[in-house]
């Protein structure tokens, strides 16, 4: 019966595999050359018995511009992205609570709250009010994060985030997206996905990608998974494990609830927000782009060319050179503009 369960899993993951690699849009030109180096000294900060690694780029008046990553990669993602950035002012990019080098939840609970607390209490530290640009689950917790504190938070970037009511996110997305999320609920599959090897987390980037990572990239976001620990925070923690069937809500506090609160709060919200979007991207679609012109109050949107989910990787310098453009044409920051 386990062989029988594992073989179904095995040709199950292959399939699914081979169907969105498959159904990806072939999209236009991608940026050559994108440098494998990280070329940051990593900190590390103790918030109560929790860890917050980051690095720092940038110097002047302007309000910091904090960078969010999401599943199953840290803040390396944004190497090329935080010098340009920087241009405009400070910069910091840290890896959110059981990813990259953060520590794992001390209590062993790795729930949507326990990855929140400690990075609320990491961001409550910093010298606000700052600018915050979230992808992927760094959007689910960023933004939550702003719509509690909006005092502290001047601007969101939003860059293939997850800030619609989730059922009408989930209608948005393509078939195939549609057909896994349920696949990735059946907890055998899962399993043999995420924790018994890190195959999910290595088919979330060569799906996420146009080009292909060079071994080394791939070695920075994959080595921390030699850990099974951290192979669980991504299956057990929020994500598409996670998602309750039908995108309904099952208690408070779930990551349907905090989507729908967070989109509820968006829609009321004055913060000023830039959209990045992509071709042709892979969670925010066309109706995403049209909802957030139709629900934002103060939006400008950006696009930045070819690409899927993890964007950086596949146009670092029209990312960079959207968001510091943007702080500068808000006020947010007084460098000279570009031209």
């Amino acid at each position: 019966m386990v062989s029988r369960t594992v073989s179904t899993a095995r040709l199950v993951g292959a399939m699914l595999a081979a169907l969105a690699l498959a159904a990806c849009a072939t999209p236009g030109p991608i940026e050559q050359n994108v440098s494998p180096d990280f070329n940051y000294d990593v900190q590390v900060d103790r918030v109560g018995t929790d860890s917050i690694a980051f690095f720092e780029d940038g110097r002047g008046q302007a309000p910091t511009t904090v960078l969010m990553h999401g599943i199953p990669v840290s803040s390396a993602l944004w190497r090329n992205v935080a010098p340009i950035v920087a241009e405009a002012g400070p910069v910091m990019a840290f890896d959110l609570p059981g990813y990259g080098r953060s520590s794992l939840p001390a209590n062993g609970d790795f729930s949507y709250q326990s990855l929140y607390d400690p990075m609320a209490a990491w961001l409550d530290r910093q010298d606000a009010p700052f600018v915050l640009v979230v992808t992927d689950l760094g959007s689910l917790l960023g933004i939550d994060y702003a719509m509690r504190n909006p005092d502290r938070v001047r601007g969101l970037v939003l860059m293939e985030a997850a800030y619609m009511p989730a059922r009408e996110w989930a209608a948005q997305l393509t078939p195939l997206q549609q057909a896994m999320l349920p696949a990735m609920r059946w907890d055998a599959f899962a399993d043999f996905m995420i924790v018994n090897q890190p195959r999910f987390q290595r088919l979330a980037l060569d799906m996420g990608t146009v080009r292909d990572l060079s071994p080394e990239e791939e070695a920075r976001y994959l080595d921390v998974y030699d850990d099974v620990e951290r192979r669980r925070v991504v299956r057990e923690g929020p994500g598409p494990t996670t998602m309750p069937r039908g995108a309904v809500s099952q208690m408070p506090g779930d990551m349907v609830d905090v989507m729908n609160r967070n989109a509820a709060a968006l829609a009321q919200s004055d913060i000023p927000m830039l959209l990045l979007t992509a071709d042709p991207g892979m969670i925010v679609q066309p109706e995403a782009v049209a909802y957030a012109q139709e629900n934002f109050r103060d939006l400008t949107i950006r696009e930045v060319g070819a690409g899927r989910h993890f964007l950086p990787e596949d146009q670092p310098t029209a990312v960079g050179e959207a968001i510091r453009d943007w702080l500068v044409e808000t006020g947010f920051s007084d460098a000279r503009p570009r031209g």
